[in-house]
């Protein structure tokens, strides 16, 4: 940016159309990046705040969630103001230097549907499900045993990657 304003600063005729393309070329992938691109993860929570609005002192209590999702992904109790149940993958360090050592994460995306099917009884199973789409194919089964159903899909990423899909699925248990 220094050199483009040395640069700027030494041109006569072409200051102003040179400042307004570097502008233009530097706002649209900013909107974009700040607006659009993997947005799906604060948008998830909102959306998951609704069932602590919906929930009266007369029904039966908040709903618990399970995120089947790379560590660290959503902003968890920071855009949830309401003692609803949530877990998600947990991944921390080994501190013992174990060499045989797989945090929860990893367990469970070797085998996705071994993992889930180890909840020893079903009324111990969530409420709601929230993954990424590029699980959806591995869950599936497990999804319709339990009587899941996709309850929304927020849009996350053009660009998916890895373990990161496009779409955050939200599926509740009926």
């Amino acid at each position: 940016m220094v050199f483009c304003g040395i640069a700027l600063v030494n041109l006569r005729t072409w200051r102003r159309p040179a400042a307004c393309a570097l502008l233009v070329s530097n706002l649209v992938p900013a909107l974009y990046t700040g607006l659009l691109h993997q947005r799906g993860t604060l948008d998830v929570m909102g959306h998951l705040q609704t069932l602590c609005d919906n929930s009266e002192p007369s029904t039966p209590p908040l709903p618990e969630v399970l995120f089947l999702m790379p560590c660290h992904s959503t902003p968890f109790y920071s855009h949830i103001h309401c003692p609803m149940k949530m877990h998600f993958l947990e991944c921390p360090p080994d501190l013992t230097g174990d060499k045989s050592y797989v945090d929860e994460a990893e367990r469970f995306f070797a085998d996705p549907h071994h993992w889930l099917t180890s909840f020893p009884y079903t009324s111990m199973l969530p409420t709601h499900l929230v993954f990424f789409d590029v699980l959806k194919k591995e869950v599936s089964a497990f999804l319709e045993g339990n009587r899941f159903m996709r309850s929304t899909e927020i849009f996350h990423s053009h660009v998916p990657e890895g373990r990161v899909g496009k779409s955050i699925l939200v599926y509740q248990r009926h």
